[in-house]
């Protein structure tokens, strides 16, 4: 019930805040970016001392539920004994942090009680005696009083929390705490002796955090705390309670892990002291619409387009441009492999299929329009470790530039590194490396990536199932002689040798397959006899699951091998840790819409020997200068060779085309189909964070340039589906009769059946009921959001919703 009535508020402010005009900004282009200089002070006995510090973040309007801000700063004071983590409580150990939290509220009317932080430590400060309690010490306080601590708590303050509902948490114990308060959020970023610094940090919307609440519709804004130290005010004869506030720090600027914690005066968990909250510099942030508006607003079935979930982040932000206009229809992307959406297309269970190469179409006559220029990338987080060979502390934090070559994914893919003791007893390769780390080959383009072995660092988490972005991937690789040469055997420089199982491999393919059968040696693996090199691949059908995963560095490796004391089986196997903050090492392959979305770092791919290359306008540019299409209204290919001899083009850019009949569809299929295709390559391919806007991680295809043949193409194939103009097959008649045209309906195919957990279903839609695969909604959404078009019928009368469709559509734009 509690569930439902959250739905049904849902719809009731939705469809209020069209009414008010309240809708998010419709193009970010020019004004998505953050840049404030401020002047920070702190005060001591009358002397001021300040710092002029500049915050920027990259982005700031229309995000979604764990998208990731890029924020830098300059001017600041310098960081010592760097924390391991910087997030919640475990970076309180700072001095001179700079603090960063989402707080509900405009920049005008936030406090640190609508600041959300993931622990007790973060928002209250207890000290054993009077001297220590140095917040009573700050003149900023109103009146020069501190206000009373809300847990009457001698020598204590606490910053209570209150939630978007009005609920006040007063964080005196465990059991008075925010429910999110679990999920680290909050950071205290590293500041190096030069005064600069950057972090990555992850926004929540209400889906992820009910109690913070932001939303479209409530008003959430990041602040920014320049930690200056507490201010003090005079002195007054021997106090104890002045030295302490009026302290500096204890390690020196720019040092790494401190052995000792660091001085209270200056580290951040006095934030919310009145001379330190008045540093603060607060960026105001918006929301965008929710991904289930079309659900709400628009009770129409949906129009479904199967297949690559290369165009998902594009997805998201069109469909609002089609639902909430009335002219237009209702556009859903049910994401899926290329080729069950092409399959569901050929046979007029799919309006359109997007996919990224040409697939067997048998008799039928279909066309593919170039939507989207993206790609593929290899999405990777990897923390600099905290002590360096020599076992001494260093200054940490994460990798942002990694360098990777075709034979370096070879050995990943075909699963050469042994990962651990078990892995080392396969028969062939028990001197390999035990992952990536070891290798020489990546220590010599990496060497500021930890070089300790790890389970973690001898695979790439990829697909199951079969995808053109695998096809590419390991198209790439096969026009690699060095990585071909140690598929088929030859060892490379330090005398690694391929995986027997994958010895001779054929690529490139579309499906990779886990070929190796070994079964560790062990009292583990002999009561589990499963294949330990499978396992630890563990590929997943999605590239959003990728995603997750390297966002939270929870790897999906299965080798985990416990032993039950009392239980009826003695072993058991299962996923390893999550990594822990400065212990992370994970690569993956993720699309590039959702690593721009994400703040996911992507690999530079080598093409000419010593080249590498990042995925860039730029390089992508130069990847479609080369592609060549193979005749009208077919798709253009990338001559993986071509890359090889390029200096600047990005192996991963791929196109996503709309592939379609053009002959015996609907009359009004057709028109949805062509009229997407050129609202896509014309309004859609417009940059910005905005409805029915180009999202970052996507090349803009235009009527210029090198995306011009792309562009020119796409209307081909449009008004080629558009005119449904059936070409008439060549005849022989009988003897003494006449020529007539053979029928070109298409026979009745089941759709593919999903296999195993991790598959999305693929079920038949029909005339009535659309299928949905949900794609359309945020990865994040509640389940609940299922019953939303349901719902909002029972909440809203019809006319009301077509009154909201409208306004919304004039507040687009």
């Amino acid at each position: 019930m509690r569930t439902l009535i959250r739905i049904l508020l849902a719809c009731v402010a939705l469809a209020a805040t069209a009414l008010l005009g309240m809708a998010p900004a419709a193009d970010a282009s020019g004004t998505d970016a953050f840049t404030a200089t401020k002047t920070v002070t702190r005060t001591v006995d009358g002397a001021t001392t300040s710092k002029d510090v500049t915050v920027s973040v990259d982005h700031t309007l229309n995000l979604r539920g764990r998208e990731r801000l890029q924020i830098s700063w300059s001017g600041a004071v310098g960081t010592s004994a760097q924390a391991t983590n910087p997030y919640g409580a475990t970076g309180l150990t700072q001095e001179y942090p700079m603090v960063i939290m989402e707080c509900r509220g405009t920049p005008d009317t936030v406090k640190p009680e609508t600041c959300y932080t993931s622990s007790i430590a973060q928002r209250s400060a207890g000290t054993f005696d009077g001297d220590s309690a140095i917040w009573r010490r700050d003149p900023a306080w109103a009146g020069a009083t501190a206000p009373t601590d809300p847990c009457k708590t001698p020598n204590n303050y606490t910053v209570p929390f209150i939630a978007a509902n009005g609920k006040k948490f007063d964080y005196c114990t465990d059991q008075d705490v925010a429910p999110e308060s679990l999920l680290p959020a909050e950071l205290l970023g590293y500041t190096s002796k030069e005064g600069t610094g950057a972090a990555s940090f992850e926004v929540r919307t209400d889906v992820e955090n009910e109690s913070l609440g932001c939303s479209h519709t409530t008003a959430c804004s990041l602040v920014v705390v320049p930690i200056m130290g507490t201010s003090c005010d005079a002195r007054k004869g021997d106090d104890l309670q002045f030295a302490y506030c009026s302290a500096n720090r204890t390690y020196a600027a720019g040092t790494g892990y401190g052995e000792f914690e660091g001085t209270p005066a200056v580290k951040g968990n006095y934030w919310w002291t009145a001379s330190q909250w008045k540093n603060r510099i607060t960026v105001p942030l918006t929301f965008a619409l929710p991904a289930n508006t079309c659900d709400l607003l628009d009770k129409r079935p949906p129009v479904g387009f199967y297949g690559s979930e290369l165009l998902a982040q594009a997805s998201l932000q069109w469909s609002p441009a089609y639902c909430l206009d009335q002219k237009r229809f209702k556009y859903q992307h049910n994401q899926m492999g290329d080729a069950s959406g092409f399959d569901l297309m050929l046979h007029d269970q799919a309006a359109g299929a997007l996919v990224s190469s040409q697939h067997d179409a048998g008799a039928d006559q279909v066309a593919y329009a170039p939507t989207a220029v993206t790609g593929f990338g290899i999405g990777y987080v990897i923390d600099r470790p905290a002590y360096d060979e020599n076992g001494n502390p260093q200054v940490g934090g994460e990798v942002h530039s990694l360098k990777l070559d075709a034979r370096l994914l070879a050995k990943l893919l075909t699963q050469s590194y042994t990962g651990n003791a078990v892995g080392a007893q396969h028969p062939g390769i028990e001197s390999n490396p035990v992952s990536i780390n070891e290798d020489p080959e990546f220590q010599k383009l990496n060497p500021d990536a930890p070089r300790v072995g790890r389970i973690e660092g001898a695979t790439l988490l990829s697909l199951s199932e079969a995808s053109d972005t695998v096809e590419q991937l390991t198209d790439y690789i096969a026009h690699d002689k060095d990585a071909m040469a140690f598929i088929n055997g030859a060892k490379d420089p330090s005398g690694m040798v391929v995986n027997p199982s994958y010895k001779g491999y054929k690529l490139p393919t579309q499906t990779w397959e886990l070929k190796d059968s070994f079964v560790g040696n062990t009292d583990c693996w002999k009561a589990n006899p499963s294949p330990f090199f499978s396992l630890m691949a563990a590929p997943v059908s999605r590239m959003y699951t990728i995603t997750q995963a390297l966002i939270d560095a929870q790897p999906n490796i299965q080798t985990r091998c416990e032993e039950q004391v009392n239980a009826a089986t003695k072993w058991k196997l299962g996923k390893i840790d999550r990594q822990g903050y400065g212990n992370r090492f994970m690569l993956g392959l993720v699309s590039l819409g959702d690593a721009e979305r994400y703040g996911i770092d992507v690999a530079k791919l080598e093409t000419t020997d010593g080249t590498f290359v990042a995925p860039t306008h730029d390089s992508e540019s130069a990847a479609v200068a080369l592609m060549k299409q193979k005749g009208a209204r077919q798709p253009f290919t990338l001559d993986q060779a071509a890359v090889k001899k390029s200096a600047t083009a990005y192996p991963g850019t791929m196109v996503v085309y709309t592939a379609a009949k053009t002959c015996d569809v609907k009359a009004d299929v057709a028109d949805h189909v062509a009229s997407f295709v050129r609202i896509a390559t014309t309004e859609g391919q417009v940059p910005g964070s905005g409805n029915g806007r180009l999202p970052d991680g996507f090349l803009p295809i235009v009527k210029t340039g090198a995306t011009a043949p792309l562009f020119k193409a796409a209307q081909q194939t449009a008004d080629a589906v558009a005119a449904q103009k059936c070409a008439v097959p060549a005849v022989t008649p009988a003897t003494g009769g006449t020529t007539t045209p053979a029928a070109m309906a298409p026979a009745a195919v089941t759709p593919p059946a999903a296999s195993g957990p991790d598959k999305a279903a693929a079920t038949t839609p029909t005339a009535t009921t659309p299928v949905s695969m949900g794609t359309t909604k945020a990865p994040t959404a509640a389940v609940g959001f299922v019953l939303l078009p349901v719902l909002f019928a029972l909440a809203l009368a019809g006319a009301l919703a077509s009154v909201v469709a409208r306004v919304l559509v004039a507040s687009r734009s």
